[in-house]
């Protein structure tokens, strides 16, 4: 069996997710969602927000957001910028009380929010292309190292 692409996240990355969601997305605590988050060795984001499938959904008869880090390039981020790449992913949360439904725009990772960018200007979008050029630069260093 192969080695599994998940892991439990750090729990000072926990800590700091339920700060950002506090500080800046108070809204889903009234939502009644529950939230598991994991660490991921790699992914196209530093950071994605996703439902849970349908089936499991069902199966645990509960909505449910999985919150996935790319923890050693998170770990490459600025305390400030690991803040803002959080705020903007979390922002990708909504509800939709007219349909009851909940809903993750854009690619639930660290899309620009305007809410987040009004609210911390140019700093949010640093942290997002600091959040990628972490990822470039894990991947350049694994293509050195295969060299």
């Amino acid at each position: 069996m192969a080695a599994s692409k998940f892991f439990p996240m750090s729990e000072d990355i926990v800590d700091l997710i339920l700060d950002v969601m506090k500080d800046d997305t108070p809204y889903l605590a009234t939502l009644g969602l529950d939230f598991t988050y994991l660490g991921v060795a790699k992914q196209p984001s530093i950071i994605k927000v996703s439902k849970i499938a349908p089936i499991a959904e069902y199966l645990i008869e509960k909505e449910t957001i999985v919150i996935t880090i790319y923890e050693q390039a998170f770990e490459m981020l600025t305390p400030e910028y690991k803040k803002m790449v959080i705020a903007h992913a979390l922002n990708s949360i909504e509800y939709d009380s007219d349909k009851d439904k909940l809903n993750i725009r854009g690619n639930g990772g660290t899309a620009i929010d305007e809410g987040i960018y009004n609210k911390y200007k140019e700093t949010s979008v640093l942290a997002v292309f600091a959040g990628e050029h972490a990822i470039r630069q894990i991947e350049e260093d694994k293509k050195k190292d295969k060299q």
